[in-house]
């Protein structure tokens, strides 16, 4: 993990998992934004140590969670049923393919409830 981290570092000066001065981590939401970002480099950076089994795998899942975090932070109407499908793929994704990843609390309301959230905002369209 520490090899990883050090060349996502290295290769993109994000700062990740480490402690910082106010006793948090440096993983923050600008991290996250900055990782799942249309250029971000992270992404390559990850399945250059992957085994080649997971790469196609961790490629999906990279584009199904910046494509469902920048339609949450769009401010645009989102058709909630196509979006609920999205995350629902994503989390079937995780599920089947790497059962070993086990999913944060933050992960699973992202996957499992924002279409709910979506749905009693002005933003919906059902």
């Amino acid at each position: 993990m520490i090899f990883v981290r050090n060349l996502i570092e290295g290769k993109t000066g994000m700062r990740i998992d480490q402690l910082n001065a106010s006793g948090g981590t440096s993983s923050t939401g600008s991290v996250v934004r900055r990782a799942f970002s249309c250029d971000s480099k992270y992404v390559e950076c990850v399945l250059s140590v992957v085994e080649t089994e997971h790469k196609e795998t961790l490629s999906k899942l990279h584009t199904h969670l910046s494509a469902i975090l920048r339609i949450i932070n769009s401010g645009r109407i989102i058709y909630t049923v196509v979006f609920g499908d999205l995350c629902t793929d994503t989390y079937l994704l995780i599920v089947d393919s790497l059962p070993w990843v086990s999913i944060t609390p933050t992960l699973h309301k992202v996957l499992a409830h924002s279409e709910e959230i979506l749905k009693s905002s002005t933003l919906a369209e059902i």
